[in-house]
């Protein structure tokens, strides 16, 4: 199995303090008490104490990055036999992030459906036909967490668990278990609940809440008139 980026640094953490604790042992070995101590044996413990902490560092680093944006701990996902962690396309991460691109600054969050998913995420596989389904919903973008894209929607909501659908600036999670215990997840119920969601968003376009009611919004924009008055008081 490849190793990540977190896993290098961890083994090399660890080696640079087996290092650190030969050497503490080996260049006090032979030598006497009242044997004055040679320059480069402080010189060389304090480098060695100095890579150990740049590493430990780099490793909190890392591991804080993985944690917030749902990045792999490990390289599993380049295995064969993970195919299905594949099954969601890169085309709507490419797509709005070359809207963000365009004018980063005056990009408007609250505006886009965005599904955040990331492979490997056992959650979002368990969850993954809901995920597809709004994969093929031409309002909804479903976006990989790590991405550029993905991590911008995290950082702006404070997003802290995937797979999480942010609508209209409302952050929706599809946890699909309220324990450790796979057998306890049932998707049935758990697609109904979600069909029930996806039909409200979309029933009333009076409301500018909803999928229809922002539609309906931005078509009275796009043609000129007023059309039914959405705004809040």
């Amino acid at each position: 199995m490849r190793m990540s980026m977190l896993q290098w640094l961890q083994c090399g953490l660890v080696a640079s303090v087996i290092a650190f604790l030969l050497f503490a042992v080996l260049s006090r070995a032979g030598r006497k008490k009242d044997e004055p101590v040679p320059k480069w044996v402080p010189r060389t413990s304090l480098a060695l104490l100095a890579l150990v902490a740049v590493l430990v560092a780099a490793w909190c680093g890392v591991r804080s990055w993985y944690q917030k944006y749902g990045a792999f701990y490990d390289e599993a996902w380049r295995e064969p036999g993970v195919e299905k962690y594949f099954s969601v396309t890169t085309e709507d991460t490419e797509a709005l992030q070359a809207i963000y691109d365009s004018n980063p600054e005056g990009f408007e969050f609250d505006r886009y459906r965005v599904v955040l998913f990331r492979m490997g995420c056992e959650d979002c596989q368990k969850v993954l036909p809901t995920i597809q389904a709004f994969d093929q919903m031409p309002e909804y973008y479903v976006v990989f967490s790590r991405s550029p894209i993905g991590q911008a929607f995290i950082e702006h909501y404070d997003i802290n668990y995937v797979p999480t659908v942010m609508y209209s600036g409302t952050e929706i999670q599809l946890r699909s278990s309220v324990s450790d215990d796979d057998e306890s997840f049932d998707q049935e119920e758990f697609e109904d609940l979600l069909d029930e969601l996806t039909d409200g968003m979309q029933s009333d376009p009076n409301n500018p809440g909803t999928v229809a009611g922002i539609q309906a919004q931005e078509d009275a924009k796009n043609n000129g008139s007023g059309g039914t008055d959405t705004s809040e008081p």
